[in-house]
């Protein structure tokens, strides 16, 4: 009898300890696991340097967080942020939706890249984006919107592979813009537009324009 109780106590203490150690290296874990995911379901290079994950609440922020262009423009990052904060709905996750109830972005610098063909790199991004398979949805799954943005952008970056040399930067210094409900691509134009202001140009290049309902 004393033997059992030795070794349910040693199994008890090492599920202790194996407990403690998921929750002290369970955002190292969830790091390695968010890039892989995102770069097997996106094609996209990924790369966080830190993630941090509430137990009692539905939020997950990723520091230093890098998203890669495609190969077919160039391959430099996309974004390049400090932060990237998301407050989630978990009822819309549960009736197969994403909806984000506060989105924190602190943006160093967005490349926005035309290929030979004409094509822009966030439209391609984006559809990659659409088809990743969320946790719990599955593929078929659908934006509910942003119930809030909090965005800060410090600089745009323009290249034109048709004309390597003629790079464009713009530089923002949006700090903390807030922007609510945003639900459509319409509600996507008033972000830009309201970027375009604060930079200083007149309209966003109407190349940039969002597809409809996106």
């Amino acid at each position: 009898m004393r033997f059992i109780f030795r070794w349910a106590f040693r199994l008890i203490a090492l599920a202790a300890l194996l407990l403690l150690a998921a929750l002290l290296l369970k955002d190292a874990l969830i790091e390695e696991i968010t890039e892989r995911a995102l770069s097997a379901g996106t094609g996209l290079e990924v790369e966080i340097g830190g993630t941090e994950v509430e137990l009692l609440r539905p939020v997950i922020q990723a520091n230093r967080f890098r998203l890669y262009n495609p190969a077919a423009f160039g391959g430099t990052p996309f974004v390049d942020a400090d932060e990237v904060r998301i407050e989630y709905d978990p009822e819309a996750l549960r009736r197969g939706a994403a909806r984000i109830r506060l989105l924190r972005l602190s943006i160093r610098e967005l490349t926005l890249v035309r290929s030979r063909d004409g094509r822009w790199n966030w439209r391609e991004i984006l559809e990659r984006l659409h088809q990743l398979p969320l946790p719990g949805l599955g593929r078929k799954w659908r934006m509910e919107g942003i119930d809030a943005l909090n965005l800060s952008l410090d600089k745009i970056r323009f290249y034109d592979m048709k004309n390597p040399a003629a790079v464009r930067e713009v530089r923002v210094g949006a700090l903390n813009e807030v922007f609510a409900d945003l639900r459509t691509g319409t509600d996507l134009m008033a972000v830009l537009l309201r970027l375009a202001t604060k930079a200083g140009l007149p309209t966003p290049p109407p190349s940039l324009s969002p597809p409809a309902g996106n």
